[in-house]
């Protein structure tokens, strides 16, 4: 009896051989099919740069320009005459016979405002207007430093007939006391005006608003029913 034929014993092959011809069995070096080995190039590594950042520079803000303040008189050491001066060179009549202090003056500014009094009286007479009375209609005071027109309105009550008028003065400091006040007026014969004469040297400016006189008619004919 013949003893069975033994088969040959295959031998194992690595799987790697296997893969060699497809993907290579290692890390830095690959196997060809035919034996040939090659390197493997490392990848690429990317050269560029990060972008650099630019600080942002702060804008800076343009300060908003503050009005200028024209310059002025420094009248701190004024005497009495020279603030007198002053304030007479301020005081104006307006189109409307209001009081307007400063309009269209040219004495310039002062640094000190300087406190003047306008006053308005309704004045009464009396003995064909020899004698007269006077009554303060309004009195209103003001810090005149000539920076601005200030306007004061003649009182609406005041009249002027036959036998009354007005008085308006502008003066510079504490109201008038009544040793100040005038005691004397000489009304004009042809004009409807007086001379009126304040025991005050303080003031700036004065105006009297007196009975229209008739032509040809003295003081004492016009005034001869008073």
């Amino acid at each position: 009896m013949r003893a069975p034929r033994k088969t040959p014993a295959r031998r194992a092959v690595p799987l790697c051989v296997l893969v060699l011809a497809l993907t290579g069995c290692g890390d830095q070096e690959r196997t060809t099919v035919a034996g040939q080995t090659s390197q493997v190039s490392p990848a690429p590594t990317s050269t560029t740069a990060p972008p650099t950042l630019t600080p942002t520079t702060p804008t800076a803000t343009t300060p908003t320009a503050k009005p200028t303040t024209p310059p002025c008189k420094q009248n701190k050491g004024w005497s009495s005459g020279e603030t007198l001066k002053w304030v007479k060179s301020m005081v104006k009549i307006d189109n409307n016979s209001d009081i307007a202090l400063g309009l269209y003056s040219t004495a310039g500014t002062v640094c000190k405002a300087i406190p003047v009094q306008v006053e308005f009286w309704q004045v009464g007479l009396s003995d064909a207007g020899k004698t007269f009375d006077m009554k303060s209609v309004l009195r209103k005071q003001v810090a005149l430093d000539g920076r601005r027109v200030i306007t004061v309105q003649t009182p609406a009550n005041l009249k002027q007939d036959d036998c009354s008028g007005t008085i308006t003065a502008v003066y510079v400091g504490k109201p008038l006391r009544t040793a100040e006040l005038p005691q004397q007026m000489d009304i004009y014969n042809q004009a409807a005006g007086a001379d009126v004469k304040f025991r005050s040297n303080r003031i700036a400016y004065q105006i009297a608003a007196m009975p229209t006189p008739e032509f040809g008619l003295d003081t004492s004919d016009f005034l001869a029913d008073c």
